[in-house]
C-alpha cells in the first residue's frame, strides 16, 4: 500500500501546476489520475503482450525440442541396439575368421600328412616292384635254361649257367617267401651239380619254378592294383583336400568382408551416437535454459500484475474518493479559485528543461539534449505558440524509442535464432564432413588393401606361370627320355626277335647223319678185328653233330626271350608311367590354369570393387565439398550479421535502459510541461508544488 500511496502522490504532485483557466483543480486531479490509470492499463497491455509472444515462443522451443530430444533418445536407443550387434557380429566374424584359419591349417595338414603317406607308399611299392621284377626275371632266365636240350652238358660246365641261374632264384626270393620245406631243399639242392644226376631233378625244378612264377605272378598283379587303387583313392583325398581349403579361403574372403564392413558399420555407429549424445545434452540444456526462464519470467509476470494491480486499485480508490459527491461538495466549498494552486508557467517550464539536460547528461544522450534545447527556446517566446508543437515532438520521440526498442527486440530474437540455426547447421555440416572424412578413409584402406590383394594375385600369377613353365619343360625333357629309351628298347627288341628268328630256325627239325656214328659202330658183335680198328680210326674223323650245341642255342634264345620281355615289360612300364606322368602333368598344369584363371577373376573383382570405392571417394568428397561449400555459406553469412547481431545482442540491456530512461525524462519533462497552467510571470507556488519539488529534489531558480 506504501508503493501505492507513493505512486499516487507522485503522479500529483508531478502535475500539480494547472491551467490558469476556469478548470477546477480537482478536475484536474482527477483528470492526471485517469492518464496515470490509462499508463498503467497501457503497460499492463504491452507486457502482457510480450509476455504471451515469449510464451508462444517457449512453448514452440519446447515443443521442438521435446521432439527432437525424443527422437535423439530413440536414435540413440536405436544406435546403441545396432552397436550391441554390430560388436557381436563383429566378435562372431573374428572367432570364425580364427576358427577358419585353424581349420586352413588342418587341412593343409592333414592334406600334407596324406601326401606324405603316399609317397612313402609309392616309394615301397617300387622298391617292392624291383624286387619282384627281380624275381620273375630270376624265375624266368632259370626256367629258359631248364628247356635247354643239352642240359646236362651246361650242368658239367665251369660256372654253369644252371647253376648261377637257380643262386639267383634263391638270392632273389624274399625273406619272407613261404615256400613248402621239400621245395626249399630242392631250390639249395639245384644249385649243386650232382643233384642234376637225378632223373626227376629237371621235372621238379621246373614245377617249382612254374610255380613260384605265378605265385610272384598273381602277386606283382595284386600289387599293381592295390597300387592304383591306392593312388586313386590319394587322387580323390587330395582333390577333397584341395576342395575343402579353395572352399575355406572364399569362406575367409567372405568372412573377411563382412568384418570389414561390419567395422565400418560400427565405426559410424558409434560416431553417430556420440554426435548424437552431443546434440542431446545441448537440446536438453537448452530446453531446460528455457523452462528455467519461461518459469522465472511467468513468476516475474505474476508478481508484476500483482504489483500493478495493486497500484490499479489505488488509483481506482484515488479516483473514487475524487468523484465521490460528498468530495465534490467539499471541492466546490473549499476551493474557490484555481490561483491558489497557481505556480509560475516558466518554473515549471525551467523544471522540464533541467529534467531534460540533466538526463541526457546522466545517459549521454543527444537527443534528449537536442529536446532540451528546443523547450528552452520554446519557453521565452511564450508557449502556446509552441507548446503543441513541443508536446508532438516529445509524443513522436517517444514512439521512435519505442518503435526502435521493438526493433533491437525483433533484431535480438532474429539473431539469437541465426545464430542458433546457423549453429546447428555448421554442427550438422561438420558431423557429415567428419563423416564423409571417415568413409574416405576407410574406402581408401580398402582400396590399399585389394591393392596388396590384387599385387599378390598377380605375383601368384607369375610364380604359377613360372611352374607352368618349369612343369612344361620338365615334362618335355621326360618325354624325350622316354621317346628315345622307347626307340631304343624297341629298336633292341626288333634286332633281338631277329636274332632269336635267325638261331630258332637253324636249330628247328631233326637231323640226319652223314653216315652211323663210329661209337655205335663200336658196338656192333659182327665188326671184325680190323673193321674195329677202321672205325676207331674212322671216330677221328665224324662230323659233329647238327644239334650239339643246341642246348647253349636254347639257354641263349631263353635269355633273348628273357630279354625280350623285361624290354617289352620295361616298355609297357614306361609306356604307363609315361601315361601317368602325361595325366599327372595335365591335372598340374590344368590346376595352375585354373588357379590362375581363378586369380585373373579376383583381380577383374577386385579392380571393379576399387573403381566402385573411387567412385563412392568421389561421392563422398563432392558431398564433402558441398558440405564445407554450406559450411563456408553460413559462415559468410553469419559474417555478414555478425558485426550487427553482436552488438545489437551485447548492447540490447544498455540500449533498452538507456531508452527507458529517455522515456521517463521525456515523460517528466513532458508532465512539468502538460501541468504548467498558463504561460506569463510565474505566481505563488502553491503547497502541493512545493512539497512535488521537494518531494522530487529540484531546486527553485
Amino acid at each position: 500500500m506504501k508503493a501505492v500511496k507513493s505512486c499516487i502522490l507522485t503522479a500529483v504532485l508531478a502535475g500539480v501546476a494547472v491551467f490558469a483557466n476556469d478548470a477546477s483543480p480537482v478536475r484536474k486531479v482527477i483528470t492526471l489520475l485517469q492518464d496515470l490509470k490509462a499508463k498503467i492499463e497501457e503497460d499492463e497491455g504491452l507486457d502482457t503482450k510480450a509476455y504471451e509472444a515469449y510464451m508462444c515462443w517457449c512453448d514452440k522451443v519446447d515443443e521442438a525440442k521435446t521432439a527432437s530430444i525424443a527422437k535423439a533418445k530413440t536414435t540413440i536407443a536405436d544406435l546403441a541396439a545396432s552397436i550391441k550387434s554390430l560388436t557381436f557380429d563383429k566378435e562372431k566374424y573374428e572367432q570364425e575368421l580364427e576358427q577358419n584359419e585353424k581349420d586352413t591349417k588342418d587341412t593343409q595338414d592333414e592334406k600334407d600328412e596324406e601326401q606324405q603317406t603316399f609317397d612313402t607308399a609309392e616309394t615301397s611299392y617300387f622298391q617292392q616292384e624291383a624286387e619282384m621284377n627281380e624275381v620273375l626275371g630270376s624265375i624266368t632266365k632259370a626256367r629258359g635254361l631248364l628247356g635247354a636240350k643239352d642240359l646236362l652238358g651246361l650242368l658239367q660246365e665251369d660256372d654253369s649257367p644252371v647253376l648261377l641261374a637257380f643262386k639267383d632264384v634263391i638270392k632273389a626270393l624274399p625273406v619272407t617267401a613261404q615256400l613248402p620245406q621239400k621245395s626249399l631243399e630242392l631250390l639249395s639242392q639245384a644249385t649243386s651239380s650232382t643233384s642234376w644226376q637225378a632223373p626227376s631233378m629237371a621235372d621238379s625244378m621246373i614245377g617249382i619254378l612254374d610255380s613260384l612264377k605265378q605265385t610272384y605272378g598273381e602277386e606283382d598283379a595284386k600289387m599293381l592294383k592295390d597300387y592304383k587303387e591306392v593312388k586313386a583313392k590319394h587322387v580323390e583325398d587330395q582333390r577333397i583336400f584341395q576342395e575343402q581349403l579353395d572352399q575355406l579361403a572364399k569362406d575367409k574372403a567372405t568372412l573377411s568382408s563382412n568384418l570389414a564392413k561390419t567395422k565400418q558399420d560400427l565405426a559410424d555407429d558409434k560416431t553417430m551416437k556420440a554426435a548424437t549424445e552431443r546434440q542431446l545434452k545441448e537440446d536438453e540444456d537448452f530446453l531446460a535454459n528455457t523452462t528455467k526462464s519461461k518459469s522465472k519470467r511467468q513468476e516475474d509476470f505474476t508478481a508484476r500484475q500483482s504489483e500493478r494491480q495493486k497500484e490499479l486499485d489505488g488509483v481506482n480508490t484515488a479516483l473514487g474518493t475524487l468523484t465521490d459527491e460528498k468530495a465534490r461538495e467539499l471541492a466546490a466549498r473549499s476551493i474557490k479559485t484555481v490561483a491558489f494552486l497557481q505556480v509560475s508557467s516558466h518554473s515549471d517550464g525551467q523544471l522540464a528543461v533541467k529534467t531534460l539536460q540533466e538526463q541526457a547528461a546522466k545517459i549521454k544522450s543527444v537527443r534528449l539534449a537536442t529536446l532540451a534545447k528546443e523547450v528552452k527556446r520554446a519557453l521565452p517566446d511564450g508557449f502556446k505558440d509552441t507548446g503543441g508543437g513541443i508536446m508532438g515532438s516529445m509524443d513522436t520521440m517517444i514512439n521512435e524509442l519505442k518503435a526502435e526498442q521493438q526493433s533491437d527486440e525483433d533484431k535480438k530474437v532474429h539473431c539469437v535464432s541465426e545464430y542458433q540455426a546457423i549453429d546447428k547447421e555448421v554442427n550438422k555440416l561438420t558431423f557429415l564432413v567428419q563423416k564423409n572424412e571417415a568413409t574416405i578413409s576407410t574406402l581408401n584402406d580398402k582400396i590399399d588393401s585389394k591393392t596388396e590383394q590384387s599385387n599378390a594375385a598377380s605375383f601368384e600369377i607369375g610364380e604359377n606361370e613360372k611352374e607352368i613353365a618349369k612343369i612344361t619343360e620338365i615334362r618335355a625333357d621326360e618325354k624325350a627320355v622316354y621317346d628315345k629309351e622307347k626307340k631304343d628298347d624297341e629298336s633292341a627288341i626288333e634286332l633281338l626277335k631277329l636274332t632269336h628268328s635267325q638261331l630258332a630256325k637253324f636249330y628247328e627239325g631233326s637231323l640226319v647223319q652223314l653216315k652211323q656214328d663210329p661209337k655205335e659202330m663200336l658196338k656192333g658183335e659182327d665188326l671184325s678185328q680190323e673193321n674195329k680198328d677202321l672205325a676207331r680210326q674212322e671216330q677221328g674223323y665224324t662230323l659233329s653233330d647238327k644239334n650239339s650245341n643246341k642246348g647253349a642255342a636254347d639257354m641263349i634264345l631263353a635269355l633273348i626271350d628273357r630279354i625280350v620281355s623285361n624290354l617289352e615289360d620295361e616298355v609297357s612300364t614306361a609306356t604307363k608311367e609315361e601315361n601317368d606322368n602325361i595325366a599327372d602333368f595335365d591335372a598340374q598344369k590344368k590346376s595352375l590354369e585354373d588357379d590362375n584363371a581363378d586369380l585373373r577373376e579376383k583381380r577383374v573383382d577386385l579392380a571393379s570393387m576399387m573403381a566402385n570405392h573411387r567412385k563412392d571417394i568421389n561421392d563422398e568428397e563432392d558431398k564433402k565439398t558441398t558440405s564445407n561449400g554450406g559450411i563456408d555459406d553460413k559462415n559468410k553469412y553469419k559474417g555478414s550479421i555478425q558485426d550487427e547481431c553482436d552488438f545489437i545482442i551485447s548492447k540490447y540491456n544498455e540500449r533498452f535502459d538507456k531508452r527507458q530512461a529517455e522515456i521517463a525524462g521525456i515523460n517528466t519533462a513532458k508532465d512539468f510541461l502538460y501541468h504548467s497552467g498558463v504561460f506569463g510571470e510565474p505566481k505563488a507556488e502553491s503547497f502541493f508544488q512545493t512539497a512535488s519539488r521537494r518531494f522530487l529534489g529540484i531546486k527553485r531558480h
